[in-house]
């Protein structure tokens, strides 16, 4: 009979069969206790995204086996959470650090040990404490700001002082009423805005609520999202699919979007002009209301939904000017952020499903090989592996989780066509680094670089 490991996991103690001794702890974090903050990158240490805490101490936990962490403490981003007065939590919002979220939670536990050990760190020691949890969002210099704000406990000079957890997530009313394909009001007045782009870095998940707050007079704290489904409505209309790329979230739904609540407010007015017998003109919409001017009286956005909902669109709506903005153009804390920094927003692979399976790929040594023969003998004896296949780029294997699935992956043994002949990526290495030598097309020639370079005090190369 197998033995048991244990552990202490955000203060409770867990156990699992001894036979799983030699299973990395970042996999039973994800795939066992479903604690999806911690993230998976690199799978080598070399990225930081899978950072906890093991009896107070950064670690990684895609390097650290279960055995390792037998009879210890350890801590994920979901623990630091259940604290909202965390100093690293408050000063990462106070900052307004995050863009994407996904390395945020491994930033913060390395953040978080490193003034366990230094109360009051260097700039040196915070680069060389952080400098193992790589993000591409480029938010260091913010990174760097908070941890000396965590340090100090100075929230009064913050970009955005008085921002703090919320004690939980906000309820998203289950009964919105759809006006169009960007907007529901519930019968309690929650207005839903539907995101159509996945720009997460951007903040499109704030910026897009703030174009239908401005347009229907609400505040923004008064929005809850939900990302959109699957649908042509909401194709870019410069790459004519539904495709977040170049950046053009903004530029594609500015005008759409402004659009779309202005609609919404002129039929939640017209609905109220209905109700009351008066004319559209002596009401206005204000705070989630509509008012009339004349008698005072009142009624929620939530009141006239459905009725409002039947009303014709408009086919002018009337948009706000951009002097009488009060939302649109403001310093704003992102709405997202909390979730970024908790480790509750879920990514694509952080999504698990009833009977889900999970995939990986063995990929063939250069580009262009085929597979001339599967040996998949011994990732098939592997516990939770279910199939092995060839597919164009390589080997399928499928198994009932991440861990099994890499196992099989490795474990699985093929023959390869191609070898040699193929271009692999040190061939494409080579070629990139024989063409950058080459002259260019000149799109602009301005300045004097070479003589510039020559006088300069220190000179930064890199090649990527």
């Amino acid at each position: 009979m197998s033995g048991i490991l244990a552990f202490e996991l955000n203060g409770r103690w867990v156990e699992f069969r001894d036979d799983r001794a030699e299973e990395p702890l970042l996999w039973i974090l994800r795939d066992e206790a479903q604690l999806k903050g911690t993230k998976y990158g690199c799978g080598h240490g070399g990225c930081g995204a899978c950072t906890v805490h093991i009896e107070g101490l950064a670690a990684a936990s895609c390097n650290v086996m279960l055995k390792d962490v037998a009879g210890k403490k350890v801590t994920t981003i979901e623990g630091l959470a259940a604290r909202p007065s965390e100093p690293v939590l408050r000063a990462w919002l106070a900052e307004q650090v995050p863009q994407c979220g996904y390395c945020q939670p491994g930033m913060i536990m390395a953040a978080v040990a490193l003034l366990a050990q230094h109360p009051k760190p260097t700039d040196a020691e915070i680069d060389a404490a952080l400098s193992g949890v790589l993000c591409r969002c480029g938010t260091y210099q913010r990174v760097r700001h908070a941890i000396h704000r965590a340090a100090e406990k100075d929230w009064e000079n913050a970009p955005f002082p008085n921002e703090i957890l919320p004690s939980a997530a906000p309820k998203l009313a289950a009964d919105g009423i759809q006006f169009n394909p960007w907007i529901k009001i519930a019968r309690d007045g929650t207005v839903i805005a539907i995101i159509g782009r996945s720009e997460m870095g951007q903040g499109v998940s704030t910026a897009l609520p703030m174009m239908i707050a401005e347009e229907l007079e609400i505040p923004l704290a008064c929005i809850r999202t939900e990302f959109a489904p699957a649908d042509h409505t909401y194709d870019n209309p410069i790459i004519h699919l539904q495709i977040t790329v170049g950046s053009l979230s903004m530029q594609t739904t500015w005008e759409p979007v402004r659009k779309a609540a202005a609609e919404v407010r002129e039929r939640l007015i017209a609905a109220a002009a209905l109700r009351w017998n008066v004319s559209a003109p002596e009401c206005r919409a204000e705070n989630g209301a509509v008012w009339h001017e004349g008698t005072g009286c009142r009624l929620d956005y939530g009141e006239l939904a459905e009725r409002a909902a039947t009303l014709p669109v408009p086919a002018q709506p009337q948009l706000k000017r951009v002097e009488d903005f009060r939302v649109l153009g403001k310093p704003t804390a992102r709405l997202d952020l909390p979730d970024h920094i908790t480790g509750r927003t879920v990514f694509g692979t952080d999504i698990a499903l009833p009977g889900m399976r999970v995939a990986t790929v063995k990929l063939a040594p250069n580009f262009g090989a085929k597979t001339v023969h599967i040996d998949d003998g011994k990732a098939k004896a592997i516990p939770g592996v279910r199939s092995v296949f060839p597919i164009r780029e390589g080997v399928a294997i499928v198994a009932d989780d991440s861990w099994a699935a890499l196992r099989g992956r490795d474990a699985v043994e093929v023959l390869w066509s191609g070898g040699d002949t193929a271009l692999s990526s040190a061939d494409i290495t080579r070629h990139f680094r024989q063409s950058a030598k080459r002259g260019g097309q000149i799109g602009r020639d301005e300045g004097q670089i070479e003589p510039a370079l020559q006088r300069a005090a220190m000179r930064i190369e890199a090649a990527y």
